[in-house]
């Protein structure tokens, strides 16, 4: 193995703690680390690095002649960024070590693209683009895709790379290493046991609603007239009358009319509100009065109610089955990526 290392990366290489390596290479097998997560949205306001951007070279690193460049490190950085802060992690950018992984991430995946188009595992330039243009579709068109590359610093050719890249591992994935993983029930079964505190299944509630919603202008100029009517459709509730067919009549929440107002199955976190107070406190069949929440106002009739209980083994089993397989995918991966460099030529060229 040939690789020119610079001291900044040796250092990190050397400090960098178990947990990100583990959290960095299990979003490479999930396909996390692939194509730039695009947004029709401006992408949230980061802190900055905590290495001087200006001073990183535009080629990065090259492996077996193959690029990488500051442009995708830099992209790469933010998309995992993104991906944590919006799982509710901490910003993996705090550790100093954070973009020499990013860096070993993309390596990895460079070195597992290219032994997959070299042994025919890959996809075709036509099944890319098919891809790329239903992104782009998604996105309502040409025009709004080209507005959210340029938001980002990308262009139609990289994404055009990665998409390719991604799906050639996704295949890979699909048709050479998930078929080889048989997981022994043993293994499954400790893995419950030892996680039981995890197999709990939350008190979970089925309800109706009515709702009157506010329109963009505020609440002001409906709130009396909403509330007079939900007011209305409650009394004719109370004197018998069908809550889900006076839901199917007037509600406003198109999501749940055609059900008559009911809802998915819902497990109360403490994010709902008062929607969610009102909800807790209701007896099976019995029914709010007007509450408001941030879309508008409400009647709520809890339908049904399931108590808090741990998931048997056999409803555990299909989760538990896909988190072990995913971590010994990993560890399969991982050792392709080892014996990968083992016979290329892997050049490091950020320096401190």
């Amino acid at each position: 193995m040939q690789i020119s290392t610079t001291p900044w990366h040796r250092r990190a290489v050397m400090a960098v703690s178990n947990q990100i390596r583990v959290v960095m290479a299990a979003w490479l097998v999930l396909g996390l680390l692939g194509p730039v997560a695009l947004s029709a949205q401006a992408p949230p306001q980061l802190p900055p690095l905590k290495i001087d951007v200006s001073q990183i070279p535009d080629i990065v690193a090259r492996i077996d002649g193959d690029s990488i460049t500051k442009r995708e490190l830099l992209a790469q950085s933010q998309t995992m960024r993104i991906q944590a802060l919006q799982a509710g992690a901490a910003d993996p950018a705090d550790n100093e070590d954070f973009l020499s992984f990013v860096l070993d991430a993309l390596i990895g995946e460079r070195l597992i693209f290219a032994d997959g188009e070299k042994r025919g595992v890959g996809v075709t330039d036509t099944e890319a683009t098919e891809r790329v243009e239903a992104i782009i579709k998604a996105y309502g068109g040409q025009e709004a895709f080209e507005k959210a590359l340029e938001e980002q610093g990308l262009d139609r050719a990289y994404v055009q790379r990665q998409v390719k890249q991604s799906m050639t591992i996704d295949k890979l994935m699909e048709g050479e290493i998930m078929p080889t993983i048989k997981l022994a029930d043993e293994d499954l079964k400790a893995y419950y046991d030892r996680f039981s505190d995890q197999m709990k299944v939350p008190t979970t509630y089925k309800v109706r609603h009515i709702m009157k919603r506010f329109p963009p202008e505020g609440k002001a100029a409906v709130e009396q007239t909403a509330t007079g009517e939900l007011e209305g459709l409650r009394k004719l509730v109370e004197e018998g009358g069908d809550f889900a067919a006076l839901a199917t009549l007037h509600t406003d929440d198109e999501r749940s009319r055609e059900q008559g107002g009911e809802l998915p199955w819902m497990a109360l976190t403490g994010r709902e509100g008062k929607f969610g107070e009102t909800v807790a406190q209701l007896d099976v069949g019995g029914m709010s009065g007007v509450i408001e929440s941030a879309e508008g106002l409400h009647l709520i009739q809890l339908v049904e109610r399931r108590p808090e209980r741990t998931r048997t083994f056999e409803e555990a089993r299909p989760e538990i089955n896909n988190i072990l397989g995913a971590y010994e995918a990993r560890e399969e991966i991982q050792r392709r990526i080892t014996d990968l460099k083992g016979s290329a030529k892997i050049e490091i060229l950020i320096d401190s």
